[in-house]
């Protein structure tokens, strides 16, 4: 494959992601890794964390540890969790291995739960604050949190990690920078729910009518994590979901499109000896035409 294919093929997933992944599932696993390899290290991590985690959990069993770790790196607990669910052990604790530590411990986190429960669906991600803190020094690790979770209810803990209530961004901005936020604590409303619970029990959980997200506890009262609904909804839906109504999305279906999508379908065809590909896909990338 020459470095104008691998180009266009590049240029194709950087501008129709999802196109390119849903096409990605549909191909062997072996195919669709040998592609893996030949292109960036980042049109690869996006093109693996777009696609459904079954299909994604195939193509990394056939991917070299070194090459899937760094890989799976990119994505936060949840994506990377799901993913790899579904490899073998073996395989999955070999990743996991050479993952940032962070990551990995909430990757194990969420994988001890089983597919369809609460658990395996949470954000692990999501800042807790604990009791003793100012509320300038709260301010402080909202604003380096990498992921929120819900401005108005951040779980707030006690030493023994225990959930005792939670306090929103707007009390703490209020509130004087010494003042500790156990004094801006609210009670707990409906919207606590177990690691264990079943998706489809808390589906009509009533938290949901005011909030986006849910606070997970374990059988300890201590927080796991936050489900958002999107990823209820998600998860609901990837559940009846079948590989047959996968179908490469319908807006691409123009002339340029199709022109980027016969040279995408044609990459699958490297195979890791090919020296070509892996010689074009080590020099600096820069876009088709330019």
């Amino acid at each position: 494959m020459d470095r104008y294919n691998l180009e266009m093929a590049m240029g194709f997933i950087e501008s129709h992601l999802d196109a390119a992944a849903r096409e990605l599932e549909m191909q062997p696993p072996e195919s669709a890794a040998a592609l893996i390899r030949a292109i960036p290290l980042t049109h690869g991590q996006r093109l693996i964390t777009q696609m459904l985690p079954v299909y994604a959990g195939r193509i990394v069993a056939k991917l070299e540890t070194e090459v899937a770790a760094p890989m799976l790196a990119a994505g936060n607990s949840n994506q990377v969790a799901s993913i790899l669910r579904h490899l073998p052990s073996p395989e999955r604790s070999a990743i996991l291995k050479l993952m940032p530590d962070h990551l990995a411990m909430k990757c194990r986190r969420i994988l001890q739960h089983p597919e369809n429960s609460v658990g395996a669906w949470m954000n692990a991600d999501a800042l807790v604050l604990p009791e003793n803190i100012t509320a300038s020094d709260a301010l402080h690790r909202v604003a380096d949190a990498r992921d929120l979770g819900d401005g108005n209810a951040i779980p707030l803990v006690s030493e023994s990690q225990q959930l005792i209530g939670y306090v929103s961004v707007r009390d703490l901005l209020r509130a004087r920078s010494e003042t500790v936020i156990i004094r801006l604590r609210r009670e707990l409303e409906p919207v606590v729910i177990s690691s264990k619970m079943s998706l489809h029990n808390i589906e009509r959980h009533p938290g949901w009518q005011h909030h986006d997200n849910l606070i997970v506890v374990n059988q300890r009262g201590q927080v796991e994590g936050l489900l958002r609904h999107a990823s209820l909804r998600k998860g609901l839906h990837l559940a009846t979901l079948g590989a047959s109504t996968r179908n490469i999305d319908n807006q691409i279906a123009d002339g340029l499109g199709q022109v980027y999508l016969h040279t995408l379908v044609s990459i699958f065809s490297l195979i890791s000896g090919d020296s070509t590909a892996r010689q074009a896909a080590s020099q600096p990338y820069r876009s088709a035409g330019s």
